[in-house]
């Protein structure tokens, strides 16, 4: 008796469910028109449907076509795009992979898109879960090759549109149908009790399923490290927030410091604390109208409404005066260093990327110009443009032998002769003429053809030491520059190898200066290359030692033979502070057994202070400008003579 006050309560809750959905399926049902053939039925979408799976989708034989919640679908999507769909009948076999593998159909419907997906097709969103034998399957659309994109973008585009609710309705209008289909009215009750039963865990599947996509979409759009929007959320605010009528009123602020600085000498905790905080402070004022997001590894983008460039100016000092009070507010011994690039958006500034890189451009001339801010213009922008085809010139450029070689001579410190030189490169190129270092070493590091440009100018350092060594000029020693990159490049020492076997020289002969920030890139792997290089007999020096980075670990970690001391110590020892610092530098590396240069002997005063403090070697143009190698030669020459 309780088992069939059950199946009563149970008959009764299924009926006031169907009651509700009666008025849905009182409307006049809408077939999907059925053909024997795909011939001679142009311009058509035609679709293998599954004639057993009630009450999505299933064969009447009655009526003799398709019915279910997913041919109505299509009556939907029909109506919607103005596209007509045709079945291709089958009866109640199931010929779906039959007709998808012969591509006669552009649409295969009712496929449980993780079990039985047709070959040759590629599945639409799911739609509706199904339980089979205790496993759930989803429900939906598949696509055969014949389908365009345009046909399965519009298709999923509208099916996306579709809220849970419309599908439950959907099924229930389904289940709800009294007509004669082959399907007994007891077992449609039942069938249609199980599929609104089923119907209900749908709707909370799909409910909690939004909430976990919705939830995915905002953890995609929030930067760990800050906890404030990342890239993605700032690309979602631009296009939402900024309007063609907003748009002249807004700026694109650009915010950021040396995160590569701060990671190599206080290591990535501290960076995040400075981002942390930083964001902390662009959250206190900006304004209701504008948004701010951490776009790249040290910076931020803030796109600020306001009125007059002035008031941008004001506002940019005062979030940079906060953000670089870092060091005071938490006692550390640096500053970040924050600098910005603005840029005042035009009515036809449509496109992010655009924007962005005129704020970055402006962030760029102020680090150079070493100012705190600077307003991106038109002539800034133009720079920057020559600098991307001086990028898709350089490749060719190496390939095309554009590169020559520049001696600068160097000599002994006591004696004045000359013991060797910098072998510098100089760009000849075919439009802009000669251009030097300055131009092109820095953007080459960033795009990784300095690398491509180092080994290029060893082989020509190579070649050169060859050539004096059968001239009788073996007493030269030749510096050749390595950048960087190009150091921590993990197959560095091997690629050296390689070119220097293929020449005839003293490797104690060749001296490789790298960059003091070099030994920063990649640590590990700089210590490895350094010392290869070494165990092969070629000397090692750092260069511009003085400006900043190198530390006396570095000294000690790195085969170093010789130091260039940077020309700004020499400028400030024509103070008696930096004389003695100079000397103090002087005795410091000749007691660790470290040779020195002091570069950018410019005067005969300077000449002749260097010889006092017994700095081993000088290098200047008081001494010789850089020249051609053949100019340079002939100059040595004659001074010889």
């Amino acid at each position: 008796m309780k088992k069939l006050g059950s199946k009563i309560k149970l008959f009764f809750f299924v009926c006031m469910l169907l009651a509700g959905s009666l008025i849905l399926a009182a409307k006049t049902y809408g077939k999907v028109a059925a053909t024997e053939s795909s011939f001679g039925q142009a311009g058509m979408v035609f679709v293998a449907g599954n004639p057993d799976l009630y009450p999505l989708e299933y064969y009447d034989k009655k009526d003799e076509c398709y019915k279910g919640a997913m041919p109505l679908l299509l009556e939907e999507i029909s109506r919607e795009l103005g596209t007509d769909f045709v079945y291709i009948s089958s009866g109640t076999s199931d010929k779906r992979d039959q007709l998808a593998e012969n591509r006669q159909v552009e649409v295969v419907s009712g496929c449980m898109i993780s079990k039985d997906l047709p070959d040759h097709t590629a599945a639409g969103s799911p739609l509706f879960p199904i339980t089979i034998d205790g496993k759930t399957y989803e429900v939906g659309f598949a696509y055969t090759e014949l389908a365009s994109e345009e046909l399965r973008d519009k298709m999923e585009e509208y099916l996306d549109g579709k809220s849970s609710r419309e599908l439950m309705n959907l099924v229930a209008s389904e289940a709800a149908r009294g007509q004669s289909d082959g399907i007994s009215l007891g077992a449609k009750l039942v069938l249609g009790a199980e599929a609104l039963l089923l119907l209900g865990a749908v709707l909370v599947w799909r409910c909690r399923r939004k909430r976990s996509e919705e939830k995915e979409e905002i953890d995609k759009m929030v930067d760990p490290v800050t906890g404030v929007g990342n890239k993605d959320y700032f690309l979602r605010q631009f296009s939402s927030f900024i309007s063609d009528s907003t748009r002249p009123l807004y700026y694109m602020l650009y915010l950021c410091f040396d995160v590569e600085r701060v990671n190599s000498y206080y290591g990535e905790g501290e960076t995040e604390d400075i981002l942390r905080y930083a964001a902390d402070v662009l959250s206190s004022y900006v304004e209701d109208s504008d948004f701010f997001a951490r776009v790249t590894e040290g910076g931020f983008a803030a796109a600020c409404q306001k009125v007059g460039k002035e008031r941008m100016e004001e506002w940019t000092k005062l979030v940079l005066k906060k953000v670089n009070e870092y060091s005071e507010k938490f006692n550390k011994d640096y500053r970040p260093d924050f600098c910005a690039g603005i840029y005042k958006l035009k009515s036809d500034d449509t496109s992010y990327e655009t924007v962005f890189y005129a704020a970055q451009q402006g962030y760029r001339e102020a680090l150079h110009s070493r100012q705190s801010y600077v307003f991106c213009n038109e002539g800034i922008l133009r720079s920057a443009r020559e600098r991307q085809q001086l990028g898709r010139d350089m490749l060719q450029a190496i390939a095309g032998h554009q590169f020559h070689s520049y001696l600068q001579f160097m000599t002994d410190g006591k004696t004045g002769k000359i013991l060797g030189a910098e072998v510098l490169s100089r760009w000849q190129h075919p439009q802009r003429g000669l251009l030097m270092p300055g131009k092109y070493i820095e953007d080459m590091e960033k795009n990784e053809t300095v690398i491509d440009l180092d080994f290029y100018m060893f082989e020509q350092v190579c070649r050169l030491l060859q050539r004096f060594q059968e001239e009788g000029k073996d007493y030269l020693i030749l510096f050749c520059n390595i950048s960087r990159k190009t150091v921590s490049f993990s197959g560095f020492a091997d690629k050296i190898y390689s070119i220097a076997g293929r020449y005839h020289f003293d490797h104690h002969k060749l001296c490789m200066e790298i960059t003091e920030s070099s030994m920063f890139e990649n640590d590990k792997v700089s210590i490895i290359n350094i010392q290869k290089c070494k165990d092969m007999g070629f000397m090692i020096a750092m260069d511009d030692v003085g400006s900043g980075y190198s530390s006396l670990q570095d000294m000690i970690q790195y085969p170093i033979d010789l130091v260039k001391i940077d020309r700004g110590v020499l400028l400030a020892a024509a103070h008696e502070k930096g004389r003695l610092l100079l000397q103090g530098m002087n005795e410091l590396f000749h007691r660790i057994q470290i040779q020195t240069l002091c570069e950018g002997i410019e005067t005969k005063g300077q000449y002749e202070m260097i010889q006092e403090i017994g700095i081993d070697y000088m290098q200047g143009f008081y001494i010789q400008r850089a020249l051609p190698v053949k100019e340079a030669m002939r100059w040595l020459k004659e001074r010889e003579g």
